[in-house]
């Protein structure tokens, strides 16, 4: 692995004839902490000092004047292959002959132009990785060298050698030719794929082996699909390096097994994409689905969102416990599967007691009738029990236009309508409800929150509470989040939940998100007063707030407030808010740190989750999500979800957080499984500072 330090000493040469280029490069490749860069834009200068310097790394234009990429390779050729220099070309040329006359010539990589700066900041750090493991190997082979002068062996004993060093290795190690042929393989090797080193045949070539078509497969580290001696699949990471073995070039590759991480990664994507109970699609699915549902219907149909809600099951809740609400989801789960597959409509298990159903709006009259017949007889709530409940829904429609003006974008407009009218239906009473010109009225109540939001934020209407998070093993307060809380002078309490959503749609987050910043700098001396143990306050951040003012804010504050450090804040990004959005946000995350915050995934499963994202984001703490934390006593499967969540965490080094946590058992259960820090009500409510 590359280290801060090894960033720090290692030596860059940017070539360009192009200052914009040569400016843009060098700071971005020094941002990343590598401390030795030089820039030219004259080669014969830039070709002077690379041998008089000798850098580690050299960033190439192919096309310059007087001396052209090509030319400047030539001349640091022997450098190149002897792997004392790595070098990246860069070109916005099209000419494939050019590239590869590069490649060919010991360059390790190019980079096209105009510049990804995400893509070039990964093929910097993979040569890198690259250059240091060829180091490793070239010193192995250094040695092995002279014990072979030394000793007048021959090449048998140099893979003895490799075999002693690599016997142990959990890892899968191969030693090629340079035809790919394996000359030797770790045990681990051996007994995996079924490799005989002592024969001749076919299967000691790497390439016919995994079916590889050459060395440039294995670059950037790929992941691959492999079959083991048994016939099972497993799933490694590649990469492979160069070395000098007996004064002939030889390659090092390495399978690293991912297999369980993957698998673990496939749950979590299960986990984001369907119901934890039902296993129907959820509401992520939903724009899948319908674009799925109109490809054979009429443009100039019309489809009604059908928002079925089971309100009445939260009494069972509270009657009967969750395991048999459980098995009561999974009765109406199946009943409306029936109706939708007879119908051939769109279901989708938007969440907890709720249902969508998607159909035709000619059809949709005979399809909510038959909902309604169908849950006028009593459910079964246990499995070969005789107790039953009546679960009667109530039901919420909302009619789109024809389906060729659709935009499938703006569905959960629809469906949001559908439920207001599902909402409206519980309130009077009314188990069907349709969405109408009445209905629309009452969002005129968000307008007028949105109204009210801009006076409270001109008259610094806002408080601050802060939960406190404790640590799970000794109970103690280590941490806090920061909840902003609003009270109108005739609305009464507004919760965040209502006020937040109007706040971002109405562009006023940043105000309020600034506001509360500034008075969590202003409490900290406060709050370690009160809790000497306290390491970390935790402020929620949304995603309209992420652009380059959010960053100027945060280094404004920091300097108008020396005694809070910006390691004592630690900003909670909701995971769905960025996911999106994920090459806009990344950058910002990355200069978030680079000042010293903190930063968190919040509610982390409840979007798509993906191993991918997390293990490029600069993201210190994972926060679990209540919805997964309160049911794991009494689901397995939302245990085991919990626990693929803490290992993949621990794995990458992450915090783990959980919240929603209302008793001791879950605490316990947690600390075990080894989540750090909790909060929830079992241990403190969200409290205002005296």
């Amino acid at each position: 692995m590359v280290t801060q330090e090894d960033q720090a000493t290692n030596k860059i040469f940017i070539v360009d004839d192009n200052p914009a280029n040569t400016d843009m490069l060098s700071q971005v490749v020094a941002e990343q902490g590598f401390g030795s860069i030089m820039v030219f834009n004259d080669p014969e200068l830039a070709l002077t000092e690379f041998f008089r310097q000798k850098p580690d790394l050299v960033l190439l234009d192919l096309l310059m004047p007087k001396i052209s990429g090509i030319d400047f390779l030539q001349r640091i050729s022997r450098e190149v292959n002897n792997a004392e220099v790595s070098v990246i070309v860069l070109t916005a040329s099209q000419n494939e002959s050019n590239k590869m006359a590069a490649l060919s010539m010991g360059a390790q990589d190019y980079i096209a132009k105009p510049f990804n700066i995400m893509e070039t900041l990964q093929r910097i750090h993979n040569v890198f990785k690259l250059q240091k493991q060829k180091s490793s190997f070239q010193l192995l082979s250094e040695d092995l060298d002279n014990k072979l002068k030394q000793t007048r062996s021959d090449l048998s004993d140099v893979i003895l050698t490799l075999n002693a060093i690599f016997k142990n290795s959990s890892e899968y190690v191969f030693v090629t030719d340079q035809s790919g042929a394996i000359i030797d393989c770790n045990l681990a090797a051996e007994k995996c794929f079924g490799i005989d080193a002592s024969t001749d045949s076919a299967q000691r070539h790497l390439f016919h082996h995994f079916n590889i078509d050459d060395w440039s497969v294995l670059d950037n580290n790929p992941e691959l699909s492999l079959y083991d001696s048994k016939g099972k699949r497993i799933i490694v990471e590649a990469s492979y390096s160069k070395v000098i073995i007996n004064q002939q070039l030889h390659y090092i590759c390495i399978f690293n097994d991912i297999t369980t991480r993957k698998e673990d990664e496939i749950n979590l994507r299960f986990l984001s994409e369907t119901h934890y109970i039902t296993h129907l699609p959820n509401r992520n699915q939903l724009q899948r689905m319908v674009q799925s549902k109109v490809e054979n219907l009429d443009q100039y149909s019309c489809l009604s969102f059908v928002f079925i809600s089971f309100v009445e099951n939260n009494k069972e809740i509270e009657l009967f416990g969750r395991e048999r609400l459980e098995f009561l989801l999974l009765n109406i789960a199946l009943t409306l599967v029936e109706l939708a597959t007879v119908n051939d409509s769109v279901i989708i298990h938007w969440g907890d007691n709720d249902f969508l159903l998607v159909e035709e709006a000619c059809k949709i009259e005979v399809l909510t009738e038959q909902v309604r017949k169908r849950f006028d007889e009593p459910i079964k709530i246990g499995d070969g029990s005789d107790m039953s409940v009546y679960s009667k829904p109530t039901q919420g429609i909302c009619n789109s236009g024809c389906i060729a003006q659709l935009d499938f974008n703006k569905l959960d407009e629809l469906v949001h309508n559908a439920l207001l009218a599902t909402y409206e239906g519980v309130r009077r009473h009314c188990k069907k409800m349709l969405y109408d010109k009445q209905l629309h009225q009452k969002i005129s109540y968000q307008a007028l929150i949105e109204k009210e939001l801009v006076s409270a934020i001109q008259c610094d209407g806002f408080r601050v509470a802060y939960q406190p998070k404790v640590d799970l093993k000794s109970g103690s307060v280590v941490g806090a989040e920061a909840l902003v809380r609003w009270f109108h002078h005739e609305l009464g309490a507004i919760g965040p939940d209502v006020f937040i959503p109007i706040a971002e749609n109405a562009g006023l987050i940043n105000e309020i998100g600034a506001m509360v910043l500034n008075r969590v700098f202003g409490d900290v001396a406060q709050l370690k007063t009160l809790y000497p143990e306290i390491k970390h306050v935790a402020v929620n951040v949304a995603a309209p707030q992420l652009d380059g003012h959010f960053t100027e804010l945060l280094e404004k504050l920091c300097r108008e407030t020396p005694d809070c450090a910006s390691e004592f804040i630690e900003l909670e990004i909701t995971e769905t808010s960025f996911i999106d959005d994920f090459e806009r946000v990344n950058p910002i995350f990355i200069k978030i740190k680079s000042l010293g915050f903190r930063l968190a995934i919040d509610d982390f499963g409840t979007g798509y989750s993906s191993l991918g994202y997390l293990h490029e984001l600069p993201v210190d703490t994972l926060k679990i999500d209540r919805s997964f934390i309160m049911p794991i006593l009494d689901s397995r499967k939302s245990l085991l979800m919990v626990k693929s969540i803490i290992s993949m965490s621990l794995a990458l080094g992450l915090q783990i957080v959980a919240e929603g946590i209302e008793d001791r058992e879950i605490g316990e259960l947690l600390a075990e499984l080894g989540v750090h820090q909790g909060q929830g009500y079992y241990y403190y409510k969200p409290m205002f500072l005296p």
